[in-house]
């Protein structure tokens, strides 16, 4: 087995018979600000513009029952690091901050960090603190519960009652200008927070905007996003029956939904409605698409072999159903108006790393991955492949025998992904193109640290967790070691919308197989 001693130190063995390590060669990239072995990496902290680079770090209590956090401010102009401890979170909530987590705590769009500080496991109580790890400023979040906007910049803290039960929220803008919710079903869509009021009305609060009566009279509400439509439901004298219409959030536009119910899917123009009723006899079942513009329907009668869950295609008014009694299995394609048509393939999620879903789709719809053998032994040979054109040759996007748990599509339209045999601790680092099938080895029996436009962050060679911490191009797969050897984990100071811009700072952990010198935090630049 490779010991990363074996390029950077040399064995002395002292009369005791106790071992050293002496440094060897080239140190590791960058500036020390931290020599310790037992400091962990915990995350970095966005850039305020004022030159200092914020890395935070953690330190077990004496009791181990809990752990310090300090953030480490670092000036530009080479001045000394400075350390300020900023809270003591709980270890039996946050032990997933361990050496090769990186990030290991969530921030707002300015950087506020949210730390559990108190937890009781028999309960099930938690405590968070919001700090500013500039100004060290606090909010207490009792009871834990809260949820931030997609962007970053809201926030709802929720007050609970005990045993889980939420008892209305307050709203925090980015201005830090606060509004109480006296209310149920409280949540974010997109910016905008929805949530009913004791009186049954339906409001909506958009970003630095008042409480905003959007319908009365509401039993219960739901949305649907990607457009945003929102489902309403109104009792009637029955107290078990109720009518359902949908509500157009921008016209305030309120139409009674054609099915009675508010059992359908929307699709991504909004357009078109999707009821799915399974016949009682499991014979089969009915798929009725509702033209919003024109009200027509079209009517499909799905035998029972065509089942399981169906994906509208992002930015296409067309479903797809996986059929798996078909010999190969195959997938339908079914575009309201237009008879349906398959393939010889089996449509298959993955999970899209940077964004967050499971799909059997690129983000953009152009590109659609499938399986076409193995599913019975649970390794599918999975391919990319256009959706526009079924008859396009389609590619291997895993090699035979491997596994992956997830994927990036990068800038340039190509999908990097890392495969596994073993674990997905050793992964080797693909980039492929779904238009022509060309593939490049980006890197061997490593972990993808952050993917970036033109930059990729990388462990290669891991080995018990140790690894070289690498910076690769994306377009030519040239590869800077940052960290030969000895890296643990590393996070990427954030640079807009690049996530591994040219020149950002990476703040990584290194740690010897045994004590050295160059033990513990660094920070280096992307090449």
């Amino acid at each position: 087995m490779r010991a990363c001693s074996s390029r950077l130190f040399a064995l002395a063995w002292l009369a005791a018979g106790a071992a050293a390590c002496l440094p060897r060669g080239d140190p590791p990239a960058g500036r020390q600000i931290i020599a310790d072995r037992t400091t962990v990496l915990a995350g970095i902290v966005p850039p305020t513009g004022d030159g200092t680079v914020r890395v935070l770090v953690m330190r077990s209590s004496p009791d181990a029952k809990a752990s310090d956090v300090y953030v480490v401010s670092v000036p530009s102009n080479g001045a000394p690091p400075s350390e300020r401890r900023l809270a003591t979170v709980e270890v039996s909530f946050n032990g997933i901050c361990l050496p090769g987590a990186g990030a290991c705590f969530v921030h707002d769009a300015r950087g506020r960090l949210f730390f559990t500080t108190n937890y009781d496991q028999t309960t099930g109580a938690a405590d968070v603190a919001r700090i500013d790890p500039v100004t060290g400023d606090r909010l207490d979040i009792p009871g834990g519960n809260y949820v931030l906007s997609p962007s970053g910049r809201r926030l709802l803290a929720f007050a609970m009652m005990g045993r889980g039960t939420v008892s209305g929220a307050t709203l925090y803008e980015a201005d830090d200008t606060a509004t109480v919710i006296d209310g149920s079903d409280v949540f974010f869509m997109g910016e905008d927070v929805y949530y009913l009021t004791a009186q049954k009305d339906l409001m909506r609060i958009v970003p630095g905007g008042a409480p905003q009566l959007m319908a009365s009279g509401i039993a219960s509400f739901g949305v649907q996003a990607a457009p945003l439509l929102v489902m309403l439901a109104r009792p009637t004298a029955d107290p078990t029956v109720n009518t359902f219409s949908i509500l157009d959030p921008v016209t305030l536009e309120e139409t009674p939904s054609p099915f009675g119910s508010d059992r359908f899917t929307v699709s991504p123009d909004g357009r078109w409605l999707l009821n799915v009723e399974y016949n009682s006899d499991f014979s089969g079942s009915t798929y009725t698409f509702f033209d919003r513009v024109t009200g027509t329907e079209d009517v499909w009668e799905v035998p029972a072999a065509i089942a399981g869950g169906y994906e509208w295609r992002p930015g296409h008014d067309e479903i797809w159903i996986g059929d798996g009694q078909a010999v190969p299995p195959s997938t339908v394609i079914k575009k309201p108006g237009v008879p349906p048509v398959s393939v010889a393939a089996w449509m298959f999620p993955l999970s899209d790393a940077s964004g967050g879903i499971s799909s059997s789709f690129t983000r953009d719809g152009v590109y659609w991955f499938s399986a076409i053998s193995g599913l019975e032994v649970g390794h599918p040979r999975i391919q990319v492949g256009s959706a526009d054109d079924l008859n396009a040759p389609r590619f291997d996007l895993v090699p035979d025998g491997n596994l992956n748990y997830a994927y990036w599509q990068l800038a340039d339209g190509r999908i990097l992904i890392p495969t596994f045999v073993r674990g997905p601790t050793r992964t080797d680092i693909f980039v492929i193109d779904p238009r022509n099938g060309d593939t490049r080895l980006l890197g061997t029996e490593g972990m993808v640290t952050a993917v970036g436009q033109t930059r990729l962050l990388a462990t290669l060679h891991v080995v018990d967790g140790l690894g070289d911490l690498t910076a690769i191009e994306l377009a030519t797969g040239r590869k800077t070691a940052l960290a030969p050897e000895c890296s643990v984990g590393a996070v990427v100071e954030p640079q807009g919308a690049d996530p591994v811009a040219p020149g950002a700072h990476v703040a990584y952990q290194f740690r010897a197989r045994f004590a050295s010198p160059y033990d513990g935090i660094w920070i280096a630049t992307v090449p």
